[in-house]
């Protein structure tokens, strides 16, 4: 899928990525799509993480790729799979900041909930 120009001229992965390495010890989760132009998710994901080792990435996308589960990359504690629930993304972002297991299955969903169909 083709991307929409950006006036400015600027990838706007790159300029979060420049954020984080300022704000980054206050920032207790990211929540990010892994299909993007320019500077896709993997890479954005490995710059936080050398940035700070103990950040917690929540991806999301429109599909799932293979290797995207919680743990197959650092930081990566959970997968949202598109389209999501407001409710299920509260009970990610809880689950994922009280540091419990990342959620199993195609939806990531918190501890004894079920997903929505």
């Amino acid at each position: 899928m083709p991307s929409k120009p950006n006036p400015l001229g600027t990838d706007p992965r790159a300029e979060a990525v420049a954020l984080f390495a300022q704000e980054g010890p206050a920032v207790a989760a990211v929540l990010m799509d892994l299909v993007m132009p320019v500077m896709d998710g993997w890479a954005t994901m490995q710059a936080l993480a050398s940035l700070n080792p103990l950040v917690k990435v929540i991806a999301m996308s429109g599909h799932t790729p293979s290797g995207t589960a919680p743990g197959s990359l650092p930081n990566l504690k959970a997968v949202l799979t598109k389209p999501f629930t407001t409710a299920e993304l509260v009970h990610t972002l809880i689950g994922v900041l009280q540091a419990e297991p990342a959620p199993a299955g195609p939806r990531a969903v918190a501890p004894g909930r079920t997903p929505s169909v």
